[in-house]
Order: structure tokens, then C-alpha cells, then sequence
């Protein structure tokens, strides 16, 4: 749902823009409660069992989902506001608050797993009360019908972003899926260690680079239309793709200076992966400026296809060979 609202977002002028977020709001509310509520019945009834779940931890993964809508809806409205202060201070402040109270949770009071979903929780519901002071509302959720239409139109685009999220998730954690069915523990900590650095680098190089250049472009196609906005588009992704090579080398460089202070000997080989890591990133981001007018224009399905495709791809050459004869 959050997704889609970030999709169409720029589609409305700002009166309706107002409109759309409020229906959203509602609609998410609308859909997602039924489920939650029916969900949390049939795990105290015992009709839905969770392996490895007592009832309890289980009714805190779910109200932590439910409110994981409201953390979204908070950072996008930040985001395509362009409003990037309040969103680094939002999530500086939220960051620090969850390491203060997990340390509290589990250093202290040994809640241990209930200490980070507990922490999570008010995180979110903290970000759910900073909503209206992001982004002000001037209509009453009363006072809005929604239409079986409507809700038809919004699942048909949102579904697939959905499925794409959990074909992402699946790339995500294919790669330690691979090590852990062919190498061993210690070879998974290496790359992980090596992956840990290339987050970083996506948060701070690729990120910036591409999410939070996405609002100007959706914007652009508002404003002087997608055939200009495209080839602006073409020029800076070039731009992109240089000044992304030239962070390589040097979060390359910095890497080698703090690597011998920070890691322990015995994990010091995961620096000889990082470059390549460091690649996948920058052609990760490269996707972004490739995907900008297929979201645009609300074409979710090739998303989804494109990522199904690629997880496809991924998962043939480390599959049982017996299940391609």
C-alpha cells in the first residue's frame, strides 16, 4: 500500500495529493486490520501454530508488521517532499532510541528477542504520531468514501510490488542460502562481514544517489513531461555511473586504512570480496534510473516480471541438478 502511494504520488496536484494520502491511510487500515485481527484469532484459538513461536512473540511480530506501514508512510512522504533534514533526523533520533532501549531490554532487564520487537514497536508507533506533523492533513478520514473500484485499482498494482518485495528478499538472502549449502560457517561470516561493508556503501553512496533523486524525477515528468525528463535522466545516470566508480576507489582505499583496526586477522580475507561487492552495488543502483518511468507510469507487473526473472536466473546454477533433467 505504501508502495503504491509512492508510485502515484506525483500523478496529483496538491489538494488531491492530500486526498490520496488520507485514502491510502484508510484503505491500508480497511484491509490490513480484518487480517491482523484474523490472524491473531486463529493463533490464540491454536488454530494456526508457528513452529518455534509461543503466542506471545508471535502477537508482537504481527502488531510490529501492522505498524511497519505507518514507519514506511512517514520516510516516503519525507522523501518525495524532499523534506531529507526532518527525514535524517527522524531516523538519527529512532536509531538512537532503539539502541538505547534494546541495551535497556536486553543488557538489563534479559527480554532478550521481546526486547527488539518491543523496541521496534514503539519506534514505529512514535514515527505513526509524527505522520501529521509531516505531511498536513485538511480532510476528515469520515468524511471519505472508498469505492470498490478503487480498492480493485489500487490491489492491481499494489499485489505485484508486494511480490516483488518477497522475490527481493528471496535475492537478498539467496547468497548466503548458496554459501551455507556448499561452504561452510566460517566462509558465510567472511562474506557477511564483506556484505556488512557493502550496505554501508549502498547507504551512503547508492542510496543517496538514486532513492533520494527519485522525487525530482517523478516530479520532472510532472512538470516538463517524461521525453525531456528521460534524456536528463540519460545524462545523469552517466554521471551516476561515473561518480559511483570513483566512491569505489575511494571507500576502497578508506577501507584499507580502518580494516586492520576494526576486524579481527581471522576475518581480514572478506576485504579481497568487497570490491566485487562494491560493483554489485553500483549496478544495483543502476537499475533505479532504469525503473523510474516503468513505476511511473503504475507498470508493476514488468517489475515483478524483471525480478522473477532474475531470481530465476540466480537460483539455476545452485539448484539440484536432478530437478532440470
Amino acid at each position: 500500500m505504501c508502495q503504491y502511494l509512492g508510485v502515484e504520488y506525483f500523478h496529483y496536484k496538491d489538494t488531491d495529493r492530500t486526498l490520496a494520502v488520507e485514502k491510502n491511510i484508510k484503505m491500508f487500515c480497511f484491509i490490513a486490520t480484518p487480517i491482523a485481527v484474523i490472524v491473531l484469532f486463529l493463533n490464540w484459538s491454536g488454530i494456526l501454530f508457528v513452529v518455534g513461536l509461543d503466542k506471545q512473540l508471535f502477537t508482537l511480530v504481527i502488531f510490529v508488521s501492522y505498524l511497519t506501514y505507518f514507519s514506511n508512510l512517514c520516510f516516503m512522504l519525507c522523501k518525495n517532499q524532499q523534506r531529507t533534514t526532518l527525514m535524517t533526523v527522524l531516523q538519527l533520533v529512532t536509531g538512537i532510541l532503539s539502541l538505547l532501549l534494546n541495551i535497556i531490554g536486553v543488557c538489563i532487564l534479559g527480554l532478550g528477542i521481546y526486547s527488539t520487537l518491543i523496541t521496534t514497536a514503539i519506534v514505529y508507533v512514535i514515527l505513526l504520531f509524527f505522520i501529521p506533523m509531516v505531511y498536513k492533513f485538511n480532510i476528515k478520514f469520515g468524511s471519505i468514501k472508498l469505492q470498490y473500484q478503487e480498492i480493485k485499482g489500487v490491489l492491481l498494482i499494489s499485489i505485484p510490488l508486494a511480490v516483488t518485495g518477497l522475490v527481493n528478499s528471496i535475492l537478498l538472502l539467496g547468497d548466503r542460502w548458496v554459501l551455507n549449502y556448499y561452504c561452510s560457517a566460517s566462509e558465510i561470516g567472511i562474506y557477511s562481514l564483506a556484505a556488512k561493508f557493502g550496505s554501508i556503501f549502498e547507504l551512503i553512496i547508492v542510496n543517496t544517489l538514486t532513492i533520494f533523486y527519485a522525487p525530482h524525477v517523478y516530479k520532472s515528468y510532472q512538470d516538463i513531461g517524461i521525453e525531456r525528463t528521460e534524456k536528463r535522466n540519460r545524462e545523469n545516470f552517466l554521471r551516476y555511473m561515473i561518480g559511483a566508480m570513483v566512491s569505489v576507489a575511494v571507500f576502497m582505499i578508506a577501507v584499507k586504512m580502518v580494516f586492520p583496526i576494526l576486524i579481527d586477522a581471522r576475518y581480514a580475507e572478506s576485504e579481497t570480496y568487497l570490491w566485487i561487492i562494491l560493483i554489485g552495488e553500483i549496478f544495483f543502483g543502476a537499475t533505479y534510473f532504469k525503473t523510474y518511468l516503468i513505476n511511473y507510469e503504475k507498470k508493476t507487473k514488468i517489475i515483478l516480471f524483471i525480478n522473477v526473472v532474475a531470481m530465476i536466473l540466480f537460483s539455476i546454477p545452485f539448484g539440484d541438478p536432478f530437478l532440470y533433467i
